[in-house]
């Protein structure tokens, strides 16, 4: 027989472990916010593993190489080179670093900051898609600049 899952969730052995009661919180929040976008949780998901991520070091995260797969093909930075290095140096505070890495990285960390805000507090985004397009000019703007060898690639 089937237990529902409230009975689970507030039986005995559920509760008696510090893991399970963070299972418990997880699944609630889960549950409870299923109506929010997925673009959400991908938000969410990428400045918490910002925070996570050691600080770049050498030009790598923890040693990894590039997963750029354009970079990796090319040889060329993509418009979004060193974005992610610019995150993981924001969430730690450095922001001169982050600077170096991607100089829009601390507007787009603002933003992603500022979505997440806002999407929790269900404002309104009138003009969403206009801030996209925005932000995408913009990075090919500055990605025009970085070829130039306006904004070169920091050297590790």
């Amino acid at each position: 027989m089937r237990r529902p899952l409230s009975q689970i969730l507030t039986s005995k052995t559920f509760q008696c472990e510090a893991r399970n009661k963070l299972c418990l919180a997880l699944v609630l929040s889960v549950s409870r916010f299923k109506q929010w976008p997925p673009s959400f949780y991908a938000t969410g998901a990428v400045l918490a593993l910002s925070l996570a991520l050691p600080l770049p070091h050498g030009g790598s995260i923890a040693g990894m190489p590039s997963i750029c797969p354009f970079f990796n093909i090319t040889g060329i930075p993509c418009p979004g080179c060193g974005l992610t290095r610019s995150f993981v140096c924001l969430a730690h505070g450095h922001v001169r670093e982050a600077l170096l890495w991607h100089p829009l990285g601390p507007v787009m960390f603002s933003a992603a900051v500022l979505y997440l805000v806002g999407t929790t507090l269900r404002w309104k985004w009138p003009a969403e898609k206009v801030a996209f397009a925005t932000l995408a000019v913009f990075l090919l703007i500055f990605w025009g600049l970085r070829l130039g060898g306006v904004f070169p690639m920091p050297s590790g």
